[in-house]
């Protein structure tokens, strides 16, 4: 189009659906995963392996785009093997930030409708970043995008990354108002955990406290039996008091009763008859 460039956002019937792989090792070839699905009947679009964000080592994780609307080709979620082995199927969890082309590394479309200017994250020359020959980290990288040094394109330190908007229906973190907690939130709020603590501690900190507690019930239990022995006292002195008044009484009216029943004979020892 008179060498100018542009690109394209495709509407969302036309744009593929997506989903992650599982089950297959990290070492399958994509295109062997792109040609059993294709001949299973599913409208493959295409197969790429997912990677981890820092290290870029590969993951055991395909991300597979099928187109849509294709008359008479398979749902993928009916698919349960995949090279000779059983998959199954998760829906994609998209990293935070904005969409980023990896041909032209601007912001907010794809590389797949983008007719702008290949440029290199980190040479800015016209070829796509995974092609360029410098493989290791640059220590003060150059900004394709702000032309200033410290960052690349694709971080948010950035000034000229996009800035992510709070979504409808989010509340204002700025509003003191919505912020502020009611009553029932302040009662059900938990208590903030205590750091650098270990089980021993804890289970120390419980058996410190089972211990006051046995001790207050023994406390407990103390006072109540003094109590009761307080109350009980009285009316056990008193009945001692009236029975060593019954023996007096019973000695005086007779004074001739023999308390112990002295013996003067001595006690006789018989022989044995031989």
């Amino acid at each position: 189009m008179n060498g100018e460039e542009f690109y394209a956002i495709p509407p969302p019937s036309e744009r593929p659906y997506k989903v992650v792989l599982k089950g297959l090792p990290a070492s399958t070839d994509i295109n062997e995963i792109k040609n059993d699905l294709a001949n299973q009947g599913v409208a493959i679009s295409k197969v790429a392996q997912l990677t981890q964000r820092k290290s870029k080592f590969p993951l055991p994780m395909f991300l597979v785009e099928v187109r849509k609307n294709v008359p008479d080709s398979r749902d993928i979620l009916d698919v349960s093997n995949c090279c000779y082995m059983s998959i199954t199927w998760d829906s994609l969890r998209r990293r935070p930030g904005a969409t980023q082309c990896y041909k032209c590394n601007y912001f907010h479309h794809s590389s797949q409708y983008c007719d702008i200017k290949t440029r290199c994250l980190k040479c800015a020359q016209e070829y796509r970043t995974s092609d360029c020959p410098i493989k290791e980290r640059i220590e003060n990288p150059e900004c394709i995008n702000c032309k200033t040094k410290g960052h690349m394109a694709n971080s948010k330190q950035c000034p000229k990354y996009p800035k992510t908007n709070s979504k409808k229906g989010d509340p204002i973190q700025n509003n003191t108002t919505q912020n502020k907690p009611n009553a029932d939130q302040t009662q059900n709020t938990p208590k903030p955990v205590t750091t650098n603590n270990s089980y021993a501690n804890v289970a120390k900190i419980g058996h410190q406290r089972s211990a006051r507690k046995t001790e207050s019930e023994q406390t407990t239990k103390r006072s109540e039996s003094d109590s009761t022995t307080k109350t009980q006292n009285p009316s056990s002195c008193s009945e001692i008091i009236l029975t060593i008044r019954e023996f007096k009484n019973f000695f005086s009216n007779h004074p001739r009763t023999p308390l112990i029943r002295e013996s003067s004979q001595k006690p006789h020892f018989r022989r044995r008859k031989s």
